[in-house]
């Protein structure tokens, strides 16, 4: 998903989570959970891209699939897991609405992106060398993204 989608997801989880929590915090924290995940994409356009940094080369370096590996740390079945438990341990309802917020990015990215399902693994991309072939459906990306 684009990062204006995402921006738009979590304002509107954000928008549920503060009449059911009362707490600004925790919609503030769905929204800031909900975006900044993507910080992983920004670290390895960073690293690997070669790019000055605008906008345009930061989507057209992922869109155009230039990348040689999917490392996006942050996109896994297993962090999440670890963050709901650290979650339900401190609970907090400002920890609740951010792992909610992370929650409904990657459920967002499962459903949206052209990504094998089991590809959001972190053991699987680091068993795979994080080979992106075996992450992302090139031909269906291509497909849904054609002027790419």
């Amino acid at each position: 998903m684009k990062p204006t989608h995402h921006l738009y997801t979590s304002i509107a989880t954000a928008a549920v989570v503060y009449p059911l929590t009362g707490s600004l915090m925790a919609s503030l924290g769905c929204i800031i959970a909900g975006v900044f995940i993507d910080v992983d994409h920004l670290l390895e356009f960073f690293m690997f891209s070669k790019q000055r940094f605008s906008v345009k080369n930061f989507m057209s370096f992922f869109m155009s699939l230039h990348y040689k590996k999917a490392f996006v740390l942050f996109h896994s079945y297993e962090l999440i897991i670890v963050l709901w438990l650290i979650c339900l341990k401190v609970n907090n309802v400002v920890a609740y609405g951010a792992m909610l917020g992370y929650t409904i990015h990657m459920v967002f990215d499962m459903i949206f992106n052209p990504v094998y399902w089991y590809g959001y693994f972190l053991s699987f991309r680091l068993a795979t060398g994080f080979s992106k072939e075996k992450f992302i459906d090139e031909e269906l990306h291509f497909r849904k993204y054609p002027n790419t």
